[in-house]
């Protein structure tokens, strides 16, 4: 797949990491102060995992960007809803959780089908499994995989492998690894 018109941050907890926030601003050419961002968080719908987490990420963009965050439900909308809401966002993102959850959830909406459109004019900030999704072995739109959290992984070429300081940034057809991203 071709990532000219894509840019993305891929990671494993981008939450509050401030190299990302600042590619975010400069992409956007505007301060965080200003960014509004349309969040996904769908691959913990059916868990029932200790969530904290999540709570502390959410109060990590709550306090970063100073624009309107909203949620877009893929389950109650129909794409042409999500298109619309989405497009009036600086950007999307994608929460972690099971990642297959989130691909079948991606599929049985629609959404894996307006996700390329939309890539092509939105940053995503894949966290997780909102990177993951992302990757060949899963949505087929990066042609290399990505292993949160650890070193161990089934995928032999291609892939990234994140610590939980660690991202990439996606500018087109260019690839930064960001090993410590504080």
């Amino acid at each position: 797949m071709k990532r000219e018109k894509m840019r993305l941050i891929l990671a494993s907890a981008p939450e509050g990491k401030e190299k990302f926030i600042r590619q975010i601003e400069k992409w956007l050419g505007k301060s965080r102060a200003d960014i509004s961002v349309c969040l996904i968080n769908e691959a913990l719908a059916q868990s029932d995992d200790d969530c904290r987490w999540l709570l502390s990420a959410f109060s990590s963009l709550a306090t970063t960007f100073g624009g309107k965050l909203t949620f877009a439900n893929l389950r109650a909308l129909s794409p042409e809803q999500l298109k619309t809401k989405m497009l009036g966002y600086d950007l999307i993102w994608c929460f972690g959780g099971y990642t297959n959850e989130l691909l079948e959830t991606f599929e049985k909406t629609g959404f894996s089908e307006l996700l390329p459109k939309l890539l092509a004019g939105k940053i995503w900030v894949g966290s997780s499994a909102g990177a993951c999704v992302l990757a060949k072995n899963y949505l087929g739109l990066l042609d290399f995989s990505i292993s949160p959290h650890e070193k161990l992984t089934i995928f032999k070429e291609n892939t990234y492998f994140l610590t939980d300081s660690a991202g990439l940034i996606v500018d087109n057809h260019e690839i930064l690894l960001i090993e410590n991203a504080v």
